[in-house]
């Protein structure tokens, strides 16, 4: 069965949602690293979040996996970032990244 158009869109997409928090973690707390070692890192970051969180929530609390849960875990970890990131933008002005060449 071949891949659609859509399908890969879809992909794209939800590998970008998944980056974005751990890419703004990263860029808060390390400031010399390049941007595909930002955008890399930023997505193993919260893979590694959203799997041994919800793992650790199965083991422990007896707590199903399901869709919710990763929803629930993925709000935990991107909310913090982004009310942390507007504040810095508000307090700072808004931030000068610097991309290797």
């Amino acid at each position: 069965m071949p891949l659609e158009a859509f399908d890969i869109f879809k992909l794209i997409i939800g590998i970008i949602i998944l980056t974005i928090p751990g890419y703004l973690w990263i860029n808060i707390f390390v400031k010399n690293i390049s941007l595909f070692e930002r955008v890399i890192f930023g997505l193993v970051i919260n893979l590694g979040f959203l799997t041994t969180s919800a793992y650790l929530l199965n083991i422990y609390f007896k707590i199903q996996f399901d869709p919710t849960l990763i929803y629930i875990l993925y709000f935990i970890f991107s909310i913090p970032i982004f009310i942390i990131y507007i504040f810095l933008i508000y307090k700072f002005g808004l931030p000068k990244i610097k991309v290797n060449k």
